[in-house]
């Protein structure tokens, strides 16, 4: 049982504690997602602490993406997921001034590997998911919210082939600030065709296991994204946004 898990607590910040509990019990998954806290009078009392220190513990591990409070349900055990630390990027990305170069510059990193292990250990459902992205984008061709999403779902499908729990995290925590690069690059002249053209080939190259040349594809492509931003003056041509400091 829960109850005879939990400690009562000693020490002067009483919510740190019972959050260090809480989320000791998640991350060794003895309690799973989906599993209810008891309530938090309850949780008051076996901890030896004020409902108010609970209050404050919830609140932190619910920022944490650890738990959700849903009404008439209570305290959650939150399903594991990226968008807590998606917010946090956002977040982050804002405060500090990090743009669509270093942004485009992550990308080149992180896909070329993804794109590479996606063609080694693919399979056919995977295949007929990507190609079918691919084939909605050439769709919607004129119509930027679309062919916006299904581009994303283009590179997360290559993290799923990729079958990488944590690289699926990392494009997943990203994707939202994909969607707004992507959009930003939309109308740069040609751009969606050149699009097309390298996810195309990177189409080709994952479907017949070569992950060298798949790569090389995103490689392309990813740089060819780089050169719409300096042509629309997004980012100069050194990487920098133009105006910023050295």
């Amino acid at each position: 049982m829960l109850e005879h898990k939990l400690k009562r607590i000693e020490r002067e910040r009483l919510f740190e504690s019972v959050v260090s509990q809480i989320e000791s019990l998640i991350i060794d998954r003895q309690l799973a997602p989906g599993v209810a806290l008891p309530a938090e009078r309850l949780l008051a009392e076996r901890f030896g602490v004020s409902r108010t220190a609970i209050r404050e513990a919830v609140k932190v591990l619910a920022q944490k993406g650890l738990v959700e409070v849903q009404q008439g349900k209570g305290i959650l055990v939150a399903r594991p997921g990226h968008r807590s630390l998606s917010d946090s990027l956002q977040l982050l990305m804002r405060l500090d001034g990090v743009g669509l170069d270093e942004l485009t510059e992550t990308r080149l990193a992180i896909e070329t590997a993804i794109v590479r292990l996606a063609a080694l250990r693919s399979d056919p459902e995977g295949y007929a998911t990507l190609r079918d992205c691919a084939e909605q984008m050439a769709r919607f061709t004129g119509d930027a919210e679309r062919w916006v999403e299904y581009d994303i779902a283009f590179h997360h499908t290559l993290a799923v082939m990729a079958r990488n729990q944590l690289l699926i995290w990392i494009i997943g925590s990203i994707r939202y600030l994909l969607r707004e690069s992507i959009l930003q690059g939309f109308n740069a002249e040609g751009a969606v065709m050149r699009a097309m053209k390298y996810h195309e080939e990177i189409v080709e190259a994952v479907c017949r296991k070569d992950p060298e040349a798949a790569a090389e594809a995103m490689h392309k492509h990813l740089e060819s994204v780089e050169h719409d931003f300096v042509n629309l003056g997004v980012i100069a041509p050194t990487g920098r946004v133009p105006g910023s400091a050295d």
